[in-house]
């Protein structure tokens, strides 16, 4: 089982966010490793023009080499939001725009990456680099890029 809560760099704390809550699960053979993370998803995402809030789920594998200290993996998987919730400022809502949940789905994304980490008494500490496509294959986000630094506490 895990929770990863994302908050972005932005002016405002909670504009931009990402829940997921999920379950994961490890197979190993010496060194090296396989995991498959399969989570739902909340995001909220707000700009000037319009807030949207969306649930979704996302499937992730990875397969990498793992040590006591430090492991490095590649790993690939798919976002897709399932519904979403559409919030149009004024001007938008008195010209053409409705707001409310609009099903079927928005989109998904793919991702595929590499990623490193050291791994301390009870803290995990990464860094993810990879690329995002959008599921037709062909259309890419405005930062087709991501870079992920993570902290995470075991128990």
């Amino acid at each position: 089982m895990y929770l990863n809560q994302t908050i972005p760099f932005g002016n405002s704390f909670l504009d931009d966010f990402k829940t997921e809550i999920g379950y994961g699960s490890w197979y190993t053979y010496e060194n090296f490793g396989a995991n498959i993370r399969l989570g739902g998803i909340f995001r909220r995402l707000e700009m000037e023009k319009v807030r949207l809030l969306n649930f979704g789920s996302q499937v992730t594998v990875s397969l990498g080499y793992y040590k006591p200290k430090f492991f490095i993996s590649a790993e690939g998987g798919f976002d897709k939001a399932i519904v979403t919730h559409f919030k149009h400022s004024a001007s938008y809502r008195s010209s053409v725009f409705i707001d409310g949940w609009y099903n079927p789905s928005t989109g998904g994304n793919l991702h595929a990456g590499i990623t490193a980490g050291l791994l301390a008494k009870k803290t995990d500490y990464s860094l993810a680099i990879g690329r995002i496509v959008a599921q037709d294959w062909q259309t890419n986000p405005l930062i087709p890029f991501y870079a992920k630094f993570s902290i995470a506490k075991r128990w």
